[in-house]
């Protein structure tokens, strides 16, 4: 099972224990090529705390102080999209997609899409990030 990592707004995190992780609107490139219209954004967990929550410092540079970091899991097989922020997204498993970042040499940069809903029993952890 592929291991992913979620940030959130801390005083949302309450709500998503007890609802899972509700997919946002994402806004397609206005090219047209996405198909994708609702994801869950997050990052596998690597063996580096750092790049794993590099997302954290970007989300703060933007106002958010206090964010919480959900861990889940989801199927290897599962079709996630992935792509390094700017670029088209491509479909792969979500084992594939983990190996693929995990191999990169600087995996900064890089997200995950999981177009679904992430339930609540998927959740293997949740924490609130240092500041």
């Amino acid at each position: 099972m592929a291991l992913f990592v979620h940030l959130a707004p801390e005083p949302k995190l309450k709500a998503i224990l007890r609802n899972g992780i509700a997919p946002t609107v994402w806004q397609p490139d206005p090219r047209g090529h996405s198909q994708l219209d609702r994801v869950v954004w997050a990052f596998p967990v690597l063996a580096s705390y750092t790049i794993t929550h590099s997302w954290a410092r970007e989300l703060k540079r933007f106002g958010r102080t206090t964010l919480a970091a959900i861990t889940f899991r989801i199927g290897d097989d599962e079709p996630v999209f992935a792509r390094h922020y700017g670029r088209e997204p491509v479909v792969r498993t979500a084992a594939k997609d983990v190996a693929m970042i995990g191999d990169v040499e600087d995996a900064r940069g890089y997200e995950v899409m999981i177009p679904r809903r992430i339930k609540p029993g998927e959740n293997v952890r949740s924490r609130v990030l240092s500041q």
